[in-house]
């Protein structure tokens, strides 16, 4: 992916002519996930790894598979829109609400939505203190259990596509930014930047509470959590 201030035509000159050079391979590369990967895990997996004594921090990452939804735009729009409530970095978001507002993570440091045709998932890690990961942990759990209880309605919806639009802001010009753009066309919205605010609004058109409640009870039970935790602190 390229992204900038440039001129696509003179680009696709320059760089096609580096890529005739790479011998072509005798055989295709099977995709890297297996079809598996894209199912809602079947339960709940919580596991540890020891880190080396010199490690100053602990670590707990999370994740969720979901369901291929390239040709279902409100199904997309709902996965999204339970990313953004649960996990984005803001602190709207609940998980930093329940970890580093309470002083039990020190800070988020990977959140990533993935919508692809080959794999479908949600990934997050989470720098913690030592002596906290048990309470963080604890705390992630017990919050994660209810989620399923948690009240949708036309608010959440709209503070989550702001959250969109707040992200835009920041990844404008960048492969974040392309990477946006092209799940908007995934959405049939129109891929002006000028008119992106509109995209935001028409997510609020497409979606209905009720999809995002659906998209969690049928995408959102189960996940995995790795905790790394440094020998010393067994």
């Amino acid at each position: 992916t390229i992204v900038g201030n440039f001129d696509p035509v003179e680009v696709h000159k320059n760089v096609k002519p580096i890529f005739l050079k790479f011998t072509k391979c005798e055989t295709c590369i099977p995709p890297i996930y297996a079809a598996s990967f894209s199912m809602p895990l079947d339960n709940v997996t919580v596991t540890e790894i020891e880190l080396p004594e010199n490690v100053q921090n602990g670590y707990i990452a999370l994740g969720y598979r979901f369901p291929k939804t390239a040709n279902d735009a409100v199904k997309r729009a709902a996965n999204s829109v339970f990313f953004q409530l649960l996990f984005n970095w803001s602190k709207s978001g609940i998980l930093k609400n329940e970890t580093v507002g309470k002083n039990l993570a020190d800070d988020i440091l990977v959140s990533s939505f993935n919508n692809s045709p080959f794999a479908n998932y949600i990934y997050v890690l989470l720098k913690v203190p030592a002596k906290k990961i048990n309470d963080c942990r604890d705390a992630i759990k017990g919050f994660l259990s209810s989620v399923n209880q948690l009240k949708i309605d036309v608010k959440e919806i709209e503070r989550a596509a702001k959250s969109f639009q707040s992200q835009m802001v920041l990844f404008e010009r960048t492969t974040d930014h392309a990477r946006m753009l092209t799940m908007f066309k995934a959405w049939g919205l129109t891929l002006d930047d000028e008119a992106l605010e509109k995209n935001f609004l028409k997510i609020r058109e497409i979606l209905k509470p009720e999809d995002v409640t659906k998209a969690i009870e049928e995408n959102f039970k189960n996940y995995l959590m790795v905790i790394g935790r440094p020998q010393k602190n067994k």
